[in-house]
């Protein structure tokens, strides 16, 4: 499989799995998969910073510098940060030849929505 499948997949089995995902690295990691996805669609942070219309919006803030921390990096080092980070925040996660996850998926999932979504409250009940 190629590079870009095996990116698709891990971006599938995050947001499928998000609930057995363990909660803690997944939020310590959020922002990382953001800028590797960032990074992997866009390419280079255009923005020369968070504008001050923005100042007091803490997510676009930790957006911009998720996707500035990439900035330099190729698509393909792109996809395999966010590969190699799925794994480490999930260690159940394994690419398999011919998964059935990838059929009829011809466009790359929008991972906006799930990497940044407002953090739930762990400790609530």
């Amino acid at each position: 499989m190629s590079l870009k499948d095996r990116y698709r997949h891990a971006s599938l089995f995050i947001q499928n799995n998000n609930k057995t995902t363990n909660v803690k690295s997944m939020e310590m990691n959020r922002w990382k998969l953001y800028g590797f996805h960032k990074q992997c669609m866009d390419g280079d942070c255009g923005h020369p910073s968070v504008g001050p219309e923005h100042s007091s919006s803490e997510s676009l803030k930790l957006k911009w510098n998720a996707w500035m921390a990439c900035k330099g990096m190729s698509r393909e080092e792109a996809m395999e940060g966010f590969i190699s980070l799925v794994k480490e925040i999930d260690n159940s996660y394994e690419f398999k030849e011919n998964d059935n996850s990838l059929d009829n998926r011809s466009k790359q999932p929008d991972m906006s929505d799930k990497l940044t979504a407002t953090p739930k409250d762990t400790n609530s009940t």
